[in-house]
């Protein structure tokens, strides 16, 4: 017991292996790439890039030169660690009644070491002040993944689906996706348009399926969107482009003197320190092989009055709707029916056409902003940063399945995200 005391001692190998295993089950990133033990002093992953596509010579032919490069990934453990206090009673009982604490004391450590995995590793913060840690600096999902997409909760298959887009078109692969409790849910509310049964009816009731789509990974956890974050979901290749390990050597140890926690002297109030640590690390590869799905939009569209662009191809815009404004990635108005001859019609046909003004816009921050009312990705969109009067003109033909769609690239074209906004407030006056 003195040895313990005084210099602490490392958990077991075969305990430091149960206490990983448990990670497994309490953790949406060990769950969804696997994870290994590390040395101490941490690892060194390369990423092997190849530009170009080989090339076909004949006999005698010259044979091209071709790009590649390398470029590393240092994964270095940090420490974590979890104390407890309780009563000096704890040190003079038996080393078999101590056993049923040290039980739960390692279970809940356990627990504690994945959702700090999980909240350091997506967010970059330390999980015990919930502020932004010096020590993981931008080594997380927050801090490197470029490519977003805002929250829908009425479409959040759609969400899915635009950011598995993102990510393959940069040729990567997608083998899973983390959620919030809050997007688990809006999955399981879909609901068939003609018969109402559930569409995801895995997801209802709390639940949280290993798999969705045919074998995609998945988990649902609650330090996905951690201190009401604006994360809702990850989506990308974790088998392979992120890394996670722990160092084996995890120690513990029974602390009798001192005030290790702040709370005052252990002598004084009776109370020795339980004290568990743990040193994991992760990398994230390759930051363009993942996409997360947010709570935020990028590219806001100012609200619209009956006067905004007065006129759209010589019509005014007063004679195409009314009301019309957009708020929380909402637009509600009246369209009004066009069914006159006029440059609007002789290009697009008669029915309802909504407009909206950009022109208040700021457009410094971006290199491109794509406009449309595809839901595909890339298809039907127009640059309006092309556009001089920075207006748009859309053909409503079906509210309830078009939503207005923007894709924005930064400025330095590192940044994408694509935005909805949702046109079911739309009233559609008929012929």
């Amino acid at each position: 017991m003195a040895k313990i005391t005084n210099s602490g001692t490392l958990f077991k190998p075969e305990l430091a292996s149960e206490i990983i295993s448990k990670v497994q089950g309490h953790s949406a990133l060990a769950k969804l790439c696997g994870g290994k033990p590390i040395p101490f002093a941490g690892t060194e992953e390369f990423i092997f890039t190849m530009d170009g596509e080989a090339s076909v010579v004949g006999e005698a032919g010259a044979k091209p030169a071709n790009n590649a490069d390398w470029k590393p990934v240092v994964i270095k453990p940090i420490k974590f660690i979890y104390q407890h206090r309780v009563t000096d009673e704890f040190v003079n009982l038996a080393t078999e009644k101590q056993i049923p604490y040290m039980a739960a004391f390692t279970d809940g450590f356990s627990k504690k070491i994945a959702r700090a995995l999980d909240i350091a590793g997506f967010h970059g913060v330390n999980p015990y002040s919930g502020n932004a840690s010096e020590l993981i600096g931008d080594n997380s999902f927050d801090g490197k993944v470029t490519k977003t997409v805002n929250f829908m909760s009425s479409y959040p298959d759609d969400n899915i689906d635009t950011a598995i887009g993102l990510v393959r078109n940069d040729d990567n692969g997608v083998t899973g996706i983390a959620m919030s409790p809050n997007f688990g849910a809006a999955l399981g509310a879909m609901k068939m348009a003609d018969s109402h049964a559930a569409m995801y009816p895995e997801f209802r009731f709390g639940g949280n399926p290993s798999t969705f789509a045919g074998g995609l990974a998945c988990d649902i956890n609650n330090t996905v969107n951690f201190n009401a974050g604006t994360d809702e979901a990850v989506v990308g290749d974790f088998a392979n482009m992120f890394r996670w390990g722990y160092a084996e050597r995890m120690k513990f140890e029974i602390i009798t003197t001192g005030d290790p926690d702040g709370l005052g002297d252990l002598k004084r109030y009776n109370q020795v320190c339980l004290r568990a640590e743990a040193y994991i690390g992760w990398g994230i590869l390759d930051p363009d092989a993942f996409a997360r799905i947010v709570n935020t939009q990028a590219f806001a569209v100012p609200s619209v009055s009956a006067t905004a662009a007065a006129k759209m191809f010589e019509v005014n815009v007063s004679s195409l709707q009314s009301g019309v404004t957009v708020s929380d990635g909402k637009i509600t108005g009246t369209l009004k029916y066009m069914k006159a001859d006029n440059g609007i019609t002789s290009v697009w046909g008669k029915g309802n056409f909504l407009c909206l003004d950009f022109s208040a816009s700021d457009w410094t921050a971006y290199k491109s902003v794509m406009v449309g009312l595809d839901n595909s990705q890339g298809s039907g969109l127009a640059d309006i940063l092309s556009d001089p009067d920075k207006n748009g003109l859309f053909k409503i033909t079906d509210k309830n399945t078009q939503r207005l769609m923007i894709v924005t690239t930064s400025a330095d074209g590192k940044k994408k995200h694509v935005d909805y906004y949702d046109l079911t407030g739309l009233t559609c006056e008929v012929q």
